[in-house]
């Protein structure tokens, strides 16, 4: 329980949730990041008692984030955003229309000017960031050439790899069972696990047997990879649409678990159970 977790004199509101660097966040926060959840303008696929979470760390994460690469957001911008929000058409609003029409909006959701401000601000942050991060891919890195044996079964890998280091050619092998030619692959596109041994190989080396699972089609794969070859050249457009597609998450979770730091401490049921509590209590 929640309230074992904590003692002292310490009130609900001030319960130590979770922090982002040295941002914490408490249960006071807790309860206005529900709210934000509850008018469905934060969506995951955790669990209720987590979004609020979830709410409260990605949208440090993103501050934090812009910060350090020295990325803004001007007042303006973000009523430019909220000018696009009610503006229908051709037809532009006047600046009395607009602030009419936003507080009306405020009014039904219950939130207060500078909380969806600052909503706004994070996605226009999280958009240039994202941005900023696909202009970093260069135009040029180190890649290898990648064949690969495919088994279903550690037994067929062992097997395989065997035969392989006792001399036999890697491709005669791969007749037996599946046996591709990948191509060239630079650094951010494989599974991370198998990047990093294809990375370490010499050209020309070979890679023990690499267990993972397709999680969508529930099957085990072995992979044998032996790099053909390995050199600095362009990235391909379709690479590169790869690299520029993960840049973003890559760096989120990095980010994620460099700086987050939970209260190990706290069930997150209860919380949330007392939250609603509050939140009840102010609609009263």
């Amino acid at each position: 329980m929640v309230a074992v977790a904590y003692a002292g004199n310490t009130t609900e509101g001030e319960w130590w949730v979770t922090s982002v660097g040295d941002v914490d966040f408490h249960g006071s926060d807790y309860v206005d990041a529900l709210h934000v959840c509850q008018l469905g303008l934060y969506n995951s696929t955790a669990s209720q008692s987590e979004n609020p979470t979830l709410l409260l760390e990605s949208s440090e994460l993103v501050r934090q984030g812009a910060k350090e690469f020295g990325i803004s957001v001007a007042d303006a911008e973000v009523t430019q955003v909220l000018r696009s929000m009610f503006q229908t058409g051709n037809q532009s609003l006047t600046d009395d229309e607009l602030q009419q029409a936003y507080q009306e909006m405020l009014s039904n959701l219950g939130l207060p000017d500078k909380t969806f401000r600052e909503l706004l601000e994070v996605e226009l942050l999280q958009f240039k960031l994202d941005q900023y991060l696909r202009a970093q891919i260069p135009n040029s890195s180190m890649h290898v050439y990648l064949e690969v044996i495919t088994t279903t079964s550690q037994e067929d890998a062992l097997a395989a790899g065997s035969r392989i280091h006792a001399g036999e050619n890697f491709s005669d092998v791969g007749q037996d069972y599946t046996h591709d030619d990948l191509g060239w692959f630079p650094r951010g596109v494989l599974y991370t696990d198998i990047e990093e041994v294809a990375f370490s190989l010499e050209v020309g080396g070979t890679s023990d047997p690499i267990h993972f699972t397709n999680p969508e089609a529930q099957v085990h794969y072995y992979w044998i990879i032996r790099v053909s070859a390995k050199e600095k050249r362009a990235i391909e457009d379709n690479r590169r649409e790869q690299l520029e597609s993960t840049a973003y998450p890559g760096w989120f979770e990095m980010q994620r678990a460099q700086k987050v730091k939970r209260n190990p401490n706290l069930d997150l049921d209860e919380l949330y159970r007392w939250a609603m509590e509050q939140l009840i209590e102010q609609r009263s």
